[in-house]
């Protein structure tokens, strides 16, 4: 799930997600935890994980947290032409 826009959420609904991708502002709304880094998106990823959701990909370039996997994939660097659409 994407929650996206960034709203709150029911607590209840974690234990049924697979796969949870917020961004930066979204984990924070979601978990109150201000993601800056990987030590923060470790820590709200954790959060998810005890609220229910077992996959959790926070979307700062990509921060995958699994029962087994905790990585950084970073994202590319470009030059952008357009950013409409491009979100926050």
């Amino acid at each position: 799930m994407n929650p996206a826009p960034a709203q709150p959420l029911s607590p209840t609904l974690f234990q049924y997600l697979y796969l949870l991708t917020p961004n930066e502002t979204e984990a924070e709304l979601l978990t109150g935890i201000r993601v800056t880094g990987i030590a923060t998106a470790e820590n709200a990823a954790w959060q998810f994980h005890e609220a229910g959701v077992p996959n959790v990909v926070i979307t700062l370039g990509a921060y995958l947290h699994t029962n087994t996997v905790a990585r950084l994939i970073p994202a590319p660097a470009v030059t952008a032409v357009d950013s409409t659409a491009a979100g926050n």
